[in-house]
């Protein structure tokens, strides 16, 4: 029988930590975009409040930190279509494998004037100014979808009004993170 020395081991079991740390996580797009409800019809990234809540979602994707076992890393890109056939269709040319759309409230004063109609969905992509009137706007819910087959991987509502909007918009990137992984294989 044959033996085996220690130093014929030691470059193996050296190069162990490198060939496991060589898995690579798989960077999954997701398409962002802002619905808001505008005379009972659902829009997306219509108002510079919605761009705004849309822009600090997708900035609080792309800083999520996986943890070491984590499969995915997330990387969030803003949509700017209106139409949510239109935001579908720009997500499948950007890349993006899911969409999720954040439902989005504030108070009516500070909606604009124009109210979405048929032939003036457009796209919108001006950034927000920050300002006082953006505190008040608030996450009320999410729906992840697939973009390959529009199905659904995951929906949430938030009921409380009062939580700081920073919170529910954390508590909204960590579950559409979370439905993601689950559904990655």
């Amino acid at each position: 029988m044959r033996r085996i020395s220690f130093c014929s081991l030691l470059p193996i079991l050296l190069a162990l930590p490198f060939l496991a740390s060589a898995q690579q996580q798989k960077v999954v797009r997701v398409g962002v975009g802002a619905s808001q409800l505008v005379d009972n019809v659902w829009v997306l990234n219509w108002t510079p409040q919605a761009r705004w809540q849309r822009d600090q979602v997708v900035n609080d994707m792309n800083q999520i930190k996986p943890s070491g076992n984590s499969q995915i890393k997330l990387l969030a890109v803003a949509l700017a279509k209106t139409a949510p056939s239109d935001a579908l269709l720009e997500a499948q040319e950007k890349g993006c494998e899911y969409i999720v759309s954040v439902q989005v409230s504030y108070p009516p004063r500070f909606a604009q004037d124009e109210s979405p109609q048929p032939g003036n969905l457009r796209e919108l992509n001006q950034p927000a100014l920050p300002g006082p009137h953006l505190q008040s706007v608030r996450i009320i819910g999410y729906q992840l979808h697939k973009v390959s087959d529009d199905s659904a991987v995951s929906q949430q509502t938030y009921p409380s009004p009062l939580a700081p909007p920073e919170s529910t918009a954390m508590q909204l990137v960590n579950n559409v993170y979370h439905a993601i992984a689950r559904a990655v294989p």
